[in-house]
C-alpha cells in the first residue's frame, strides 16, 4: 500500500512525562517479543539518545505513504511537565528513499520489485527505555485525552515483565541472489565511471540488491542479527505492508536543541581478523579519503541552507571505525540551527543521506536513477524518532533487511570515483553483505565468474573480443558514457582489466576528425595487449535520417540456444551462418529465439512489444545485450505515462502485439512490418504509432528528446 492512510487517534496537544521503573531481568529480545503481541511494535537498539535501547507498541496515529511526511515530524504535543533524560515516545518509523523526489525533480526510478509505502511514520505517546544500568523503564507523554489507555498499558507491562519469557519464533530465508545480476553492477559502475571521467560527476554511490525467499516471523531475523552485529544504530519496524530489521553503523542527523550532527560514512576496507594493518591501509588511502571529503563538503552544504552563518564546522575528519567484516571511514560535521528552523526544514535540506547519493548530490541522484536495475525502497532512505524531549535522530537506512510475507532483500552499494574498479566495487558489496547474512544464518548465492553468468554463449570464440558501435551527431558521440562503460564492464568480466581512461578523449577525436553534416558510427574494439583501435564511417547525411517516416523491418525468428550473451562480440559466426540458412534479404533482421520460446533480441537491437496499450520488453538476463537505446526507450515511455513492464515474452505471443518495434544506438527506432518464419505465423504490416511518434522527436538531448517525445505521442493516440 502507498496511498496515504492513517488511524483516527491524533497527536495530543499536550503531555506531561511519566517515567516508571519495570524490570532488569528482561534482555530486549525477551520486550521485542512481548511488544509483537501489540499493534505496529518497534526497537531502536545501539547508540539512540543515550539509551542501550526503545521499544514501543501501539501508537496513537500510524501515517502509511504522507504526502509530506516532512511535516508530519513538526507534529508535536507541549510538554508541561518533563523528566531530566526520558524520551517519553514520538514519532517512529522510516523515509524511503524515494522521497528525495518530492525535494528535487528527478527522473522515474527503474523498476520496483516490490513496492513498498514511500514513508511510515508512527506516533507513539509511550515507551520502554533500557538505560545503561540495565533497567527498564515505562516512559510516557502522558495526556488526559489517552490517561485511561496508558493505564492500562502501564498495567499490561507490569505484567508483562514478570511473566516467563516466550519462546523464541522461527524463520527461514535465503539464499541471497543479485538482483539484476553481477555483470549488471559492473556495467553500472563502468558507466558512473565515464560520466565522472567525462566531468559530469564528482562521485555516484551504485546500489544493488539481493534478493531471497523468506518465510516466518521478521522479528526473529531481527533478535538473531543482534546477537552477532551489535549495531550502532539497530532498529526494528514492523507494519502489515513491510518490516525493516536495520543493522546501520551511521548516523544520518541527531538534532538536540539547536544543535545539529551528521557523521557520514564513506570509505570502506575488508577486516580480516586473521590480519593486521586494515584500518591503517584505510586511513592512508588517498581514494577513501578523497570519498570522504567529498560527502564531508557536501553535507557541509547542505546543513548551511538551514544553520547560523559560521557554525557549520567538522569537529572530525577521518577516523577508522570497526564494523562487522569492515573498516569504514568516518567523519563528523555539526552546525547550530538558525532561530525557528523546525525538523522538517532540516529534513528537506539534507535529505537524502548524502553519503548515499554523490556529488553534485542532485546530479548523482539523477544518475542513480538511470544506472541502477531496480529502485530503492527503504534503503539508503532514514530510519528513526523525532521525540518532543530528545529531538531528532535518525539513521541512514544502509544495513538494512527489508520483509514481506515470501520475501527479504537487501540493499548494498557504495561511492564510485575516477579511479573506481568496477570489479572491486563489486566484491565490496558483498564484503559489506556477508556478515550480515552470516548473523541471520542465511547464505550468498555463488556469483560464478565463468559461462552463463559472465553472459557468454559456447558458440562465441571470446578470444576475438568485444567491440562497441557509437553514433555520432553533429561532431558529438551519443552516450558515450553508456557505450564506454558497457564496453568497460565486459573487457573487465571476461578479460580482468578495462580500457585505458582516455579512450572516451579518443573516441571524440576521432569523430571530429570527419567534418561535414553527417551521422557517423565509430567502432571501438579493444586489443589483446590494452590498445584500442577506433575506425570510422559516414552512415548519411541527416537529411536522410529524418524523422518523416519511420524505416520498417521484417523480422525472422531464429533459433539460438542460450541467446548471444550479454556482451558485443566481435565473433559473429553464428549470426553469418543463420542468415544464410534462413536465405534472408536486405530488410530482414533475425529475431534471436531461446529453446524455451522466450525473445531475446535481434542480430542488432532490442525488442518491444505493445500490448494492452502498455510497452513491453524482455529483461537482460544473461542472454542478451542491454542496449543504450533500450534504457532510453524505457525512460521515453515512462515520461510519456505510459506503463512499462520488463518481463520474458513468448513468440507466440507477437502475434497478439498491436505494435513491435526495435532499437539500436546506430539505426536509431524501426517499426516491425512484417515477421515470419516456420515456428508458427505470419503478420502483415502492423501499427507504427508509437515507434512514428519517439522516432520524429529522437535526438541527442535527451530531455529535449522527452519532452518532444510526450508532445508527439499526444498527436499520434486516437
Amino acid at each position: 500500500m502507498t496511498a496515504e492512510r492513517s488511524e483516527q487517534r491524533a497527536v495530543p496537544f499536550s503531555a506531561r512525562v511519566v517515567k516508571l521503573p519495570l524490570t532488569k531481568a528482561k534482555t530486549v529480545a525477551a520486550m521485542l517479543r512481548a511488544a509483537g503481541a501489540d499493534e505496529w511494535p518497534f526497537a531502536l537498539v545501539g547508540a539512540w539518545g543515550g539509551k542501550r535501547a526503545l521499544i514501543g507498541s501501539d501508537p496513537l496515529l500510524v501515517v502509511e505513504g504522507c504526502r509530506d511526511p516532512f511535516a508530519l515530524v513538526d507534529q508535536q504535543p507541549k510538554i508541561t511537565a518533563a523528566v531530566p533524560g526520558a524520551t517519553g515516545g514520538g514519532w517512529v518509523g522510516y523515509l524511503g528513499y524515494g522521497l528525495g523526489g518530492q525535494i528535487e525533480r528527478l527522473p522515474d526510478p527503474p523498476r520496483r520489485p516490490v513496492p513498498v509505502p514511500s514513508s511510515l511514520l508512527a506516533f507513539y505517546d509511550h515507551v520502554l527505555a533500557l538505560d545503561n544500568a540495565g533497567q527498564w523503564w515505562f516512559e510516557a507523554l502522558w495526556s488526559n485525552e489517552q490517561s485511561e489507555r496508558l493505564e492500562r498499558r502501564l498495567e499490561s507491562w507490569k505484567r508483562r515483565a514478570s511473566e516467563p519469557e516466550a519462546t523464541p519464533g522461527r524463520f527461514e530465508c535465503g539464499p541471497f541472489r543479485l538482483n539484476p545480476g553481477p555483470d549488471a553492477h559492473l556495467v553500472a559502475v563502468s558507466r558512473a565511471i565515464e560520466h565522472i571521467r567525462s566531468g559530469d560527476v564528482f562521485q555516484v554511490n551504485v546500489c544493488t540488491r539481493l534478493e531471497a525467499a523468506f518465510s516466518g516471523e521478521p522479528v526473529e531475523l531481527f533478535c538473531r542479527g543482534l546477537e552477532g552485529l551489535a549495531p550502532r544504530y539497530g532498529a526494528f519496524l514492523s507494519h502489515e505492508s513491510v518490516a525493516i530489521a536495520s543493522f546501520s553503523p551511521e548516523l544520518f542527523l541527531k538534532r538536540q536543541e539547536r544543535r545539529v550532527l551528521s557523521s557520514p560514512i564513506k570509505g570502506t576496507a575488508r577486516r580480516d581478523p586473521s590480519s593486521v594493518g586494515g584500518r591503517e591501509q584505510l586511513l592512508g588511502s588517498e581514494k577513501d579519503r578523497a570519498e570522504n571529503l567529498m560527502i564531508v563538503d557536501l553535507m557541509r552544504n547542505d546543513l548551511g541552507r538551514v544553520c547560523r552563518y559560521g557554525t557549520v564546522f567538522v569537529p572530525e575528519l577521518y577516523r577508522a571505525e570497526e564494523h562487522p567484516g569492515v573498516w569504514h571511514l568516518v567523519s563528523d560535521v555539526a552546525g547550530e540551527l538558525r532561530k525557528n528552523v523546525s525538523d522538517s526544514e532540516l529534513l528537506r535540506a539534507s535529505f537524502p543521506p548524502g553519503s548515499v547519493t554523490g556529488a553534485p548530490k542532485v546530479r548523482a541522484m539523477e544518475l542513480v536513477a538511470r544506472l541502477e536495475g531496480t529502485a530503492r525502497e527503504v534503503y539508503t532512505g532514514a530510519i528513526g524518532i523525532a521525540s518532543p524531549l530528545t529531538g531528532l535522530e535518525l539513521s541512514v537506512a544502509i544495513r538494512t533487511f527489508e520483509l514481506t510475507r515470501d520475501k527479504a532483500w537487501l540493499g548494498v552499494g557504495g561511492g564510485v570515483v575516477a579511479d573506481s574498479d568496477p570489479a572491486s566495487e563489486l566484491e565490496e558489496c558483498l564484503d559489506k553483505a556477508r556478515p550480515l547474512l552470516a548473523a541471520i544464518g542465511a547464505s550468498l548465492a555463488h556469483v560464478r565468474e565463468t559461462g552463463r553468468a559472465r553472459g557468454v554463449p559456447t558458440h562465441v570464440d571470446v578470444a576475438a573480443g568485444v567491440f562497441e558501435t557509437i553514433l555520432v551527431v553533429d561532431g558529438r558521440p551519443v552516450e558515450l558514457e553508456a557505450h564506454l562503460g558497457r564496453l568497460a564492464a565486459s573487457a573487465t568480466t571476461l578479460y580482468g582489466s578495462p580500457p585505458s581512461p582516455r579512450l572516451g578523449t579518443k573516441v571524440a577525436d576521432t569523430a571530429s576528425g570527419k567534418p561535414g553534416p553527417w551521422r557517423l558510427r565509430v567502432r571501438v574494439q579493444p586489443g589483446p595487449k590494452g590498445d584500442i583501435s577506433c575506425d570510422v564511417s559516414i552512415l548519411e547525411a541527416p537529411e536522410a535520417f529524418s524523422g518523416a517516416s519511420v524505416r520498417r523491418v521484417r523480422l525472422v525468428p531464429a533459433l539460438a540456444p542460450g541467446g548471444l550473451g550479454r556482451h558485443k562480440w566481435q565473433d559473429r559466426r553464428v549470426l553469418t551462418a543463420l542468415r544464410r540458412g534462413l536465405k534472408l534479404e536486405g530488410v530482414d533482421q533475425l529475431l534471436i529465439v531461446d529453446e524455451d520460446g522466450s525473445v531475446l533480441e535481434t542480430e542488432l537491437a532490442n525488442v518491444f512489444v505493445v500490448l494492452g496499450g502498455a510497452v513491453h520488453t524482455p529483461p537482460v538476463d544473461g542472454r542478451s545485450l542491454a542496449g543504450t537505446t533500450r534504457e532510453a526507450v524505457i525512460a521515453l515511455a515512462k515520461t510519456a505515462g505510459l506503463e512499462v513492464s520488463i518481463h520474458p515474452i513468448r513468440l507466440g505471443e507477437l502475434a497478439l502485439a498491436e505494435e513491435i518495434f526495435i532499437s539500436s544506438s546506430i539505426r536509431g527506432l524501426c517499426a516491425v512490418g512484417e515477421l515470419r518464419g516456420e515456428q508458427g505465423f505470419e503478420t502483415g504490416p502492423v501499427s507504427v504509432g508509437l515507434s512514428s511518434a519517439l522516432w520524429a522527436s529522437w535526438c541527442p538531448d535527451f530531455d529535449a528528446t522527452a519532452r518532444a517525445f510526450a508532445h508527439e505521442l499526444d498527436a499520434h493516440t486516437p
